[in-house]
């Protein structure tokens, strides 16, 4: 409804130390004008003083059970609340082996030692707050 206070329409932001609201106006948008709400650039973030962590939402190892000379694709997706999901940073890691591609969501990883093998993804979102994920496998390697 336009003209009237609503809290969803309220920001808060600091100025130095002290703080002020500013009125995000949905007046406009039916005759085709875009509210300050719209306007605001992609990269604006209100920081509400809470971070929730990365989650994952997917994950994939295939095989799980790795024969000599073959390779097993690794995929772990996560998403945050509070950032772009494509600002998120995964590391992979293993008790042994190696993956072609170890700070991507999606991997080739190869076997080292024969037997039970933990495979890791740590995701972590721009201010550090992390995720971890542990996948069993079999490597069955010369």
């Amino acid at each position: 409804m336009c003209g009237a206070l609503h809290p969803m329409n309220l920001v808060r932001f600091a100025l130095g130390a002290t703080c002020a609201l500013a009125l995000l106006s949905g007046c406009g948008a039916a005759d085709g004008t875009k509210t300050a709400r719209e306007q605001a650039p992609d990269d604006v973030k209100i920081d509400t003083g809470i971070n929730a962590c990365p989650s994952f939402i997917y994950t994939m190892v295939l095989p799980e059970a790795i024969r000599s000379g073959e390779v097993a694709t690794v995929m772990a997706f996560a998403t945050d609340p509070d950032w772009d999901d494509n600002k998120l940073k995964y590391v992979w890691s293993a008790t042994s082996g190696g993956f072609d591609s170890p700070n991507d969501s999606l991997s080739q990883y190869t076997c080292a030692d024969s037997g039970p093998q933990v495979l890791s993804v740590t995701t972590s979102d721009p201010e550090g707050c992390e995720n971890n994920l542990d996948f069993h496998v079999v490597c069955d390697a010369p």
